[in-house]
């Protein structure tokens, strides 16, 4: 097999049988960006010596001296790491009152019947009855998100402060006026950071609110980045969006869903993030 790999590298010109002053090696890149990897070695590796990709096992095979191939083999082991990885439970908390409202009819008086037939009154009341009940919903999901990537959250699948919405992305300039919007719904954009290392390691979350829908039949989206909230936590520690004084009034429009009978009620958004652990490839 090595003499096979050898041969591979010799004919694409890696290898040079004369120079004894260098040798062949070959550096996995784990989870790295290959190409990236390999511009970072390019500069590691003298004139006379040779590194190159090996896209499809994602590794180097470099030729150089043995000095160079231990920077290299340095470079291998920080880039091959494999990403933080975390995991966010989000439970979206609905809450507010249903009023139901029933109508009944009361009736009282009486029949007499005598010899010269029924005769009598009753009287006929109705009765309006309300009952005001307060409700709450609790719903969970689980988020995987690599740390400084980003993932959509889901706040509702119809907006009812919309038009306040919208006025608000205007006068801030990510939106041009007049948007008639085909389907929208309201999105949190979740982007988690993972700070340090180890058990004192810390998760920075952002969270961005987005319009996101239809415009003329096209893909459309209104990010407000003036809006955005971060929060810095320690791995399961639970933090509460909604509750926050930082743009109140914008979240408590934004922030907003619908009961099954189409009650507006406000939402709370708690999330939980924790760290996942992956095993380094062999």
């Amino acid at each position: 097999m090595k003499s096979l790999l050898l041969g591979v590298v010799l004919a694409a010109g890696i290898v040079s049988a004369a120079d004894p002053g260098r040798v062949f090696k070959v550096h996995s890149l784990g989870f790295a960006d290959g190409p990236a990897a390999l511009e970072m070695a390019k500069v590691i590796v003298s004139p006379g010596g040779n590194v190159a990709l090996d896209p499809a096992n994602n590794r180097l095979l470099a030729f150089a001296t043995p000095e160079e191939q231990e920077q290299l083999a340095a470079l291998a082991d920080q880039v091959a790491a494999p990403p933080a990885v975390v995991r966010i439970e989000v439970r979206h908390i609905g809450s507010g009152r249903e009023t139901e409202s029933t109508t009944a009819v009361e009736a009282d008086g009486g029949v007499v019947i005598g010899g010269g037939g029924a005769s009598g009154s009753v009287r006929i009341r109705p009765v309006l009855t309300r009952r005001t009940t307060e409700t709450e919903d609790n719903t969970a999901q689980i988020l995987t998100v690599s740390s400084g990537r980003t993932a959509k959250l889901r706040v509702g699948e119809d907006v009812p402060y919309i038009e306040w919405l919208m006025t608000r992305a205007y006068g801030w300039g990510l939106a041009q006026a007049g948007i008639a919007w085909q389907k929208v719904g309201a999105f949190l954009v979740v982007e988690p950071t993972v700070i340090g290392d180890g058990p004192q390691a810390l998760i920075r979350v952002r969270l961005t609110p987005e319009l996101s829908g239809l415009v003329d039949g096209n893909p459309y989206r209104v990010r407000y980045t003036q809006t955005a909230t971060e929060v810095v936590v320690a791995p399961g520690q639970t933090v509460q969006i909604g509750g926050l004084n930082q743009d109140r009034e914008f979240y408590s429009r934004f922030l907003i869903g619908r009961s099954r009978t189409g009650e507006q009620r406000a939402m709370t958004i708690e999330l939980t993030p924790t760290l996942v652990r992956l095993a380094r490839p062999e």
